[in-house]
């Protein structure tokens, strides 16, 4: 399942820009990759602004976008994706902040879940994508 994580600057982003960026981060990748707008999960991470640095100083202006997607998307759907992506900041973040925006290819055989007992039900997709199991 796709997950972006948005790290940002702590403050610099409302409630209100959060749900539309994560909205449109669900738009456009059940548009552009076919996934179902429900398996699209987004996180948020303030991060302080002594927290992240660039070139040995504290970066407090741009958003670190890091999206976990399924392996083996062709260069086309990851170009569309990374436009989409791109459109998504561009329409809804902040003119104070400059988003850096990462896909990371996910492979099934290179997962593992696990589902405490009392999650069962609860996550039905895992059983149409489940990976393989194997001993650990």
């Amino acid at each position: 399942m796709p997950f972006y994580q948005v790290f940002y600057p702590a403050s610099s982003l409302s409630s209100d820009t959060k749900a539309k960026l994560a909205e449109g981060i669900t738009q456009a990748h059940s548009s552009i990759a076919g996934a179902p707008p429900d398996a699209v999960k987004v996180a948020f991470v303030s991060v302080a602004a002594d927290d992240l640095y660039s070139s040995g100083k504290p970066e407090q202006a741009v958003i670190r976008v890091v999206g976990l997607i399924k392996g083996g998307r062709d260069a086309n759907t990851r170009a569309r994706l990374l436009a989409g992506l791109h459109a998504v900041f561009e329409q809804s973040a902040p003119s104070t902040v400059a988003a850096e925006i990462s896909l990371i290819e996910n492979r099934v055989e290179d997962t593992v879940r696990y589902a405490g007992a009392e999650t069962q039900g609860k996550v039905k997709e895992w059983a149409a994508v489940a990976p393989p199991k194997r001993d650990l």
